[in-house]
């Protein structure tokens, strides 16, 4: 033993059984672990092989009586038992390649037989299911698929095994599930073909685990839903844009008119009626391409003091008309009006997505309430110490639809989230931006079969004065404001003539010009300069804030209103350290009036 433990460059040990020193297994046993890899011939002097000796253990080439032996017969089972061996060594390190490759390759690979037990797996698929090799071996295959497939593959199975009728084996791969050891179901891309060994048919089974990929396709594709309906909300805005102007020029044109026509028949009251109607209508046309061109990225919002009751009962109607016959429109308004400051076109913004978002919620039909509150929130303590009470305006949108479960609520606001299969996944997002934007919050409650309530909170502000409370009468403006000249700039030939009747009716001196180079002309011409430049913003050549950049270093004094349909240029990034309002088109003829006044006076 001793000899073996030290040299274990032998080719072929010949060994006596008496030579051993014992008679149990356990020797023989010790001298394979000791020289493992070196063929043994055993040589005895006994008639019967004792039964210790197991020859497959100890990978033997046999146990020979010592006197049958002669050196010819010795020489030539030595050299066999040699050949033998370096051809078993060279299968054992082949098939040991083998198994390493296939134990290490990514893919799963089962071999099951034609009953359907699995014969071999690679460590791979052991680790697709959970289970170790031991656990899956000799078990039917059946185990590792989920209910639906188990006797499609059954019937698959043996009908290839008798009439060898192929489906998927040697076909191209199959997307299918398969079932791990924790119950979850895993796609895989299953790849079959058929193996015939000694007459034996076996089925070898190569299994990808797809589901990253298939996770990166479908955010590939929600990715380029994204994309599409980004370019789409960004075509709609690009329509809005171009449409706005026009229109909302035409409107300021019917608007004015029919303001300063109102003057004229106002002892005719089916005349006045007539005209109201043709007012309130341009109006309602107004609100609809400001509802457009909340899709525009470039509107520039308008900051007003909103009494947040008066524009959901006026929205009530444009509501009712965008909801199915079997939903239900429930509002319900606080008792005391609640002023917020912010832009009207994005309040009821807020509303209509809303109102949408719930009216889709409730396929069978149901009621959504709208509900106004002023919540109490401090005392305010002003340089008079009066202590007056500050509050919030609350805004509640609900409905008794299908609901949300928490997953879904925690991602309503992500942009291009739906749960609907047409859904741009924008409307919610907008919602969300907007109160934010205007230092509101927003909350979501929702049940499942129950429904969903969106609560949102403005700050509330105090209502200030009427601004033309401190406006002087039409009468004394005229006496004290008759040198004040005026400069109107507007490509627009009716606005332009509009604008300055209106002016000219009020007392003022104005100026017209069709352009920003006849403006630049006027201007030279003027023997003073104006108190006030009235410029349209999008017009031929120049734009207005262009002609006002060129010029407003010679007329630090004079104060700039620009009027404008819509533009995408953003006043502030072009001129800076000058004081300007803004007038969006359409206005009103007591609009302009007021804040020509109120920058005249100022």
């Amino acid at each position: 033993m001793d000899l073996l433990r030290s040299n274990t460059n032998f080719s072929v040990l010949l060994i006596s059984v008496s030579l051993i020193g014992t008679t149990d297994k356990q020797g023989y046993e010790s001298i394979y672990h000791i020289i493992p890899r070196i063929p043994i011939i055993l040589l005895t002097g006994e008639e019967d092989e004792p039964s210790y000796i197991d020859l497959n253990y100890l990978g033997a080439a046999g146990l020979f009586l010592k006197k049958e032996l002669t050196s010819y017969w010795l020489n030539t089972l030595i050299k066999n038992v040699i050949e033998q061996y370096h051809k078993q060594k060279i299968i054992h390190q082949d098939f040991a390649l083998y198994k390493s490759i296939m134990d290490n390759a990514s893919d799963g690979i089962i071999l099951i037989n034609n009953d359907g037990r699995v014969n071999w797996v690679n460590r791979a698929a052991c680790n697709l299911f959970g289970y170790s090799d031991k656990e899956i071996l000799n078990n039917n295959i059946t185990f590792l698929m989920p209910e639906k497939y188990r006797e499609l593959h059954v019937k698959g199975l043996n009908n290839f095994v008798k009439t060898g009728t192929k489906k998927i084996i040697n076909g191209p791969p199959t997307l299918v599930e398969a079932l791990h050891k924790n119950g979850q179901f895993i796609p895989i891309e299953l790849t079959l073909s058929e193996i015939h060994i000694s007459d034996n048919l076996y089925i070898t089974g190569f299994l990808r685990d797809v589901t990253q990929r298939i996770a990166a396709e479908q955010a590939l594709e929600t990715s380029q839903h994204q994309l599409f309906q980004s370019e789409k909300m960004e075509a709609i805005g690009k329509l809005a844009e171009g449409i706005s102007h026009d229109f909302n020029n035409l409107l300021t044109s019917i608007i004015g008119y029919s303001s300063l026509l109102q003057e004229y028949v106002k002892d005719n009251k089916k005349g006045l009626s007539i005209l109201n109607e043709i007012i309130n209508s341009s109006k309602k046309v107004t609100s609809i391409i400001d509802q457009l061109l909340s899709f525009s990225k470039n509107r520039i919002d308008i900051l007003e003091e909103i009494e947040v009751n008066e524009i959901i009962l006026n929205f009530q109607n444009m509501l009712q008309l965008l909801l199915d016959d079997n939903v239900n429109l429930d509002i319900r308004i606080s008792r005391e009006p609640g002023f917020i400051l912010i832009d009207k076109v994005r309040l009821e913004q807020i509303i209509l997505n809303l109102v949408i978002n719930s009216s889709q919620a409730m396929p069978n039909g149901g009621t959504i309430s709208i509900n106004t509150e002023l919540i109490e929130v401090t005392k305010i303590f002003n340089d008079k110490n009066d202590g007056k009470l500050a509050y919030n305006v609350m805004i509640s949108v609900e409905d008794d639809g299908v609901g949300m479960n928490n997953k879904t609520i925690n991602q309503i606001f992500e942009p291009f989230f739906s749960t609907k299969k047409d859904g741009t996944g924008l409307g919610l997002t907008t919602v969300y931006n907007i109160v934010k934007q205007y230092d509101g919050k927003i909350s979501v409650n929702s049940k499942i079969n129950i429904g969903t309530s969106f609560r949102i909170t403005f700050p509330g502000i105090r209502k200030s004065r009427n601004k033309t409370e401190n406006i002087l009468t039409t009468d004394n403006l005229r006496s004290s404001e008759s040198n004040n000249l005026i400069l109107l700039v507007e490509d627009n030939a009716s606005i332009r003539k509009m604008i300055f009747e209106v002016l000219t009716e009020e007392g003022y001196i104005t100026e017209t010009a069709s352009d920003a180079q006849e403006g630049k002309r006027v201007l030279a011409n003027l023997k003073n300069k104006p108190n006030l430049i009235i410029s349209d913003i999008k017009m031929p050549g120049t734009n207005g804030v262009d002609f006002v950049k060129s010029i407003i270093d010679d007329l630090p004094n004079t104060q700039i209103l620009f009027i404008t349909g819509y533009s995408d240029i953003i006043i502030s990034d072009v001129i800076e350290k000058v004081k300007y309002e803004i007038l969006p088109k359409p206005f009103k003829i007591e609009d302009l009036i007021t804040i020509v006044r109120l920058m005249l006076n100022s």
